[in-house]
């Protein structure tokens, strides 16, 4: 037997859970999520904790979701950037107030977003979660996609009108539609990191670009910052194995 649905998404990570909420009050359309991990409370692999940051305009669209005045209580904005290249004379300074928005961008820790998007879809009745599962094959018509899944160590079927991939960057949904991707390697890692600092903030955030790659500082609540450190991948192991105190001095 076939189960047939309006949306089949793939993926219930960060994407696919923004996804449903933006389809909640869509109850008339019958929608299926399906998700690799077994979902426990709000965990889900994506919801960890590294940081989103949200553009204002991402925030317009939150508001619209009716998940904004929930998610403002537990963010960060940025009201400030600093931008600046090593080695060079200059820097470029953004302030929110010339640019007339309340704020450049937000911080979210990705475990806190995560929290409330699922708090907010699992208990929506025209949703049905499939989880753990996993899409197997694909089938496209000029009508219609039929899917088959692994679930519960069963095979099901599953077609819908419109089938969305968000199951990542090496998703299996795209392989088996055969979709091509282009790929390049420019030989460099992105380090991610949450440091804690002596001195208040502000709501910067600062860029400096060095000869490896840039060097991201994201204000994060509780004076803390989401830290993107760009690096020549061949240094990505040494620089992950440091302790604390050698990595801090190796920021600074």
């Amino acid at each position: 037997m076939t189960e047939k649905y309006d949306i089949i998404i793939i993926g219930g990570g960060m994407v696919g859970a923004s996804l449903v909420a933006a389809l909640k009050n869509h109850t008339d359309k019958k929608i299926a999520v399906i998700e690799a991990h077994a979902l426990q409370g709000a965990y889900q692999p994506s919801f960890d904790d590294r940081s989103i940051a949200l553009s204002y305009g991402s925030r317009r669209i939150l508001q619209a979701m009716g998940l904004w005045d929930a998610l403002e209580a537990e963010i960060q904005a940025i009201k400030f950037i600093h931008v600046s290249d090593r080695g060079h004379f200059g820097a470029t300074r953004i302030d929110h107030k010339e640019e007339n928005v309340e704020a450049l961008g937000y911080v979210a820790e990705n475990k806190m977003f995560g929290r409330l998007l699922m708090d907010e879809i699992k208990p929506l009745k025209h949703v049905d979660w499939y989880s753990p599962a996993t899409i197997e094959s694909l089938l496209q018509t000029s009508d219609n996609v039929s899917i088959s899944i692994k679930y519960n160590n069963e095979k099901c079927a599953l077609q819908s009108k419109l089938l969305v991939a968000a199951d990542g960057v090496q998703s299996a949904t795209r392989q088996l539609a055969g979709l091509a991707v282009k790929q390049a390697d420019y030989q460099q890692s992105a380090i991610i990191a949450n440091i804690q600092t002596d001195q208040p903030h502000n709501a910067i955030a600062y860029e400096r670009f060095t000869d490896s790659g840039p060097l991201a500082f994201l204000p994060m609540t509780e004076n803390r910052y989401a830290v993107v450190w760009t690096c020549h991948t061949h240094e990505q192991q040494s620089i992950m194995a440091m302790d604390d105190k050698t990595f801090i001095s190796a920021l600074q």
